[in-house]
């Protein structure tokens, strides 16, 4: 059966740009195509306004993989009852957000993908293609050492990993430049991956599985990229002007990789809590910040996340130590940004909002967004 048959709504939603359509099909997984074209039906049932211009943005498919984390940060908001208007860029001198969000009031809505690199990726690609130019039609599954699952976050580290990524891609050419149909299945070897070939029932040469060996998760480079990020999109509000600056403005994280959990986004943005053990937890002078959040209608949040001294938890931020606070208190850009949505690679989203917000964008209820 034809991925046309299969999925009319992801035909539809890639109908100005149907090029790249064949690229996805090409290399990605059967049951991620399924999860694409499903992604589309749910926007396109909740009315969601502009699916077809912004696909059509994307020029390749890292670009396409940016668009995707921004449907799929738009699929949870309209779980929500939001409705959803996907804005474009294009030919705009002011940077103009991924989104606007109806409700009770309106919401710029920007989302930045976390990947834990695309090199990955790209090298099944390569994969995808070298048994195209055999002439196969072939599954694909991968299980990829050490040094091919450690993630890439920085550029350098990207730029060292590819040049594994092709080492590894002219060996699997080198060992599979013989191979036709009737040798498959079979297991190539490389000092980087295992790669299993095997027939495909679908007639054509696809992705299957792509595994990982286990390895220890940078989590401190991941918060150094997440901070980066962050501050990168709390700029970005900077240029607006009017009623844009009357607009919540909530940055949405669409992080894929399966060891970040929500703990680390919580440090980073609201701070360091400690638990007290054996006595009692000691005086804590508050910020003025703090003070004025409070005034603001966000004493209950404060209290709930130990943020502000919670005996019946005994657990508190200690303030003195300027590391311990979270970058929403220690960097005015962030005043800026009303919440930070956390989107994890189990499907689970959590909402991180700013007590500390600029007046006109800070309001306790955005607890209570999702």
């Amino acid at each position: 059966m034809s991925t046309r048959t299969r999925n009319p709504d992801l035909v539809w939603s890639f109908r100005r740009n149907p090029r790249l359509l064949r690229q996805v099909e090409a290399s990605e997984s059967p049951g991620y195509i399924k999860y694409l074209g499903d992604l589309i039906a749910g926007l396109k049932h909740a009315g969601c306004r502009n699916i077809l211009a912004k696909v059509a943005e994307a020029g390749n498919l890292n670009h396409l993989q940016s668009i995707i984390s921004e449907l799929k940060i738009a699929s949870r908001l309209v779980s929500s009852r939001k409705r959803i208007i996907l804005l474009s860029g294009s030919g705009s001198t002011i940077p103009t957000p991924d989104m606007l969000t109806h409700n009770s009031r309106d919401s710029y809505v920007e989302v930045k993908r976390l990947s834990e690199d695309a090199v990955r990726h790209e090298l099944v690609r390569n994969l995808v293609t070298s048994c195209n130019q055999l002439g196969l039609a072939a599954r694909i599954d991968v299980k990829l050492g050490q040094r091919l699952s450690v993630p890439a976050i920085s550029f350098a580290q990207r730029t060292k990993k590819e040049r594994v990524a092709g080492s590894c891609s002219r060996s699997f050419i080198r060992q599979m430049r013989d191979v036709r149909q009737h040798n498959l299945p079979i297991r190539i070897e490389t000092r980087w991956a295992r790669i299993d070939v095997s027939p495909s029932s679908l007639g054509r040469n696809h992705m299957g599985s792509l595994r990982t060996d286990v390895i220890s998760v940078p989590v401190k480079r991941y918060k150094r990229k997440i901070k980066f990020d962050v501050l990168l999109k709390a700029k970005k509000r900077e240029r607006w002007t009017g009623r844009r600056r009357s607009k919540f403005y909530i940055v949405a994280i669409d992080c894929e990789d399966i060891s970040i959990e929500v703990d680390e986004f919580e440090d980073l943005l609201l701070g360091s809590r400690m638990s007290i053990f054996g006595g009692p937890i000691p005086r804590v002078r508050l910020p003025r910040r703090v003070q004025k959040a409070i005034q603001l209608g966000w004493k209950g949040f404060l209290l709930s996340n130990c943020i502000i001294p919670n005996r019946q938890k005994n657990a508190y931020l200690d303030f003195d130590k300027i590391s311990n606070r979270g970058l929403y208190l220690r960097d005015r850009l962030l005043d800026n940004v009303s919440a930070v949505i956390c989107r994890f690679a189990s499907g689970q989203t959590r909402i991180i909002p700013n007590p500390y917000a600029e007046k006109r964008i800070n309001d306790p209820n955005l607890a209570q967004f999702l």
